[in-house]
């Protein structure tokens, strides 16, 4: 099963990642989940906000260059080794990961995921764990 994510490339200059937060700060969009990397001259946030299609418009409209994928998230037991043992399944049916990043999901250790096959990877994940709807991400 698959969510919306919303990728921001910003310039990696000082001030600018406070411009985004301000832009969903005043649009009313909450950010669920983010992770920020960056480069020389840019930054991409990986975020799932409140409402992605409303976010993407307001960050347009303030200059800001984004899009919008499909990613996995993938509810996960809060126990050593279970990250483990999603990965190693995942592996075991030669699917590289790209990259992960965590989802605040209470008491769950749940994960954002994305992979070079994600059809794949979704048949294999779904034999032992299971994932977020869209719906319930908004309510995280």
């Amino acid at each position: 099963m698959f969510i919306k994510q919303l990728c921001v490339f910003i310039e990696n200059k000082h001030g600018k990642f406070q411009e985004v937060t301000k832009v969903f700060t005043e649009y009313g969009i909450n950010m669920i989940s983010l992770s920020l990397s960056d480069s020389t001259d840019y930054g991409v946030a990986r975020l799932i906000v409140s409402d992605t299609d409303k976010a993407q418009k307001a960050l347009a409209a303030n200059g800001f260059a984004s899009v919008v994928n499909e990613i996995m998230a993938v509810k996960l037991d809060n126990k050593l080794g279970e990250l483990n043992n999603l990965v190693k399944q995942l592996n075991d049916a030669d699917i590289d990961v790209q990259y992960v990043y965590a989802l605040t999901s209470g008491k769950q250790a749940s994960i954002l995921i994305k992979t070079l096959d994600d059809k794949k990877a979704e048949k294999i994940i779904a034999k032992n764990y299971s994932f977020y709807s869209e719906d319930e991400i908004k309510t995280l």
